[in-house]
C-alpha cells in the first residue's frame, strides 16, 4: 500500500464516521468492512509511515490482535489522532 492508499482509507473513515462520537471502541467494528482484506498491509504502511508509526506503537501496547482485528482498531486511533 502507498501513502495514496492509505490516505483514501483514512478519507474513506473518516466520511464513513463523520459527525460521530469516537470515544467507542465498538466503532472499529464499522471500520472493518473499508480494510477487508487488506490489513495486514495497511499494518504495515502505517508502521513506516512517519506520523502514524507512533500511533501503531502505542496501539501495540495496548491490543495484542491478529490483523483482521488490530488493522480497524488502529484506523479508529488515527481518526481519533486527526481530530485532535
Amino acid at each position: 500500500m502507498n501513502d495514496a492508499g492509505g490516505a483514501h482509507l483514512i478519507a474513506a473513515a473518516e466520511a464513513l464516521l463523520a459527525g460521530t462520537d469516537l470515544d467507542d471502541d465498538a466503532l472499529a467494528l464499522r471500520l472493518a468492512p473499508l480494510l477487508s482484506g487488506r490489513e495486514a498491509e495497511f499494518l504495515a504502511w502505517a508502521r513506516h509511515h512517519l506520523r502514524w508509526s507512533l500511533v501503531v506503537a502505542e496501539l501495540a501496547e495496548r491490543v495484542c490482535a491478529k490483523p483482521r482485528e488490530a488493522a480497524p482498531a488502529l484506523l479508529l486511533e488515527i481518526l481519533r489522532d486527526r481530530r485532535e
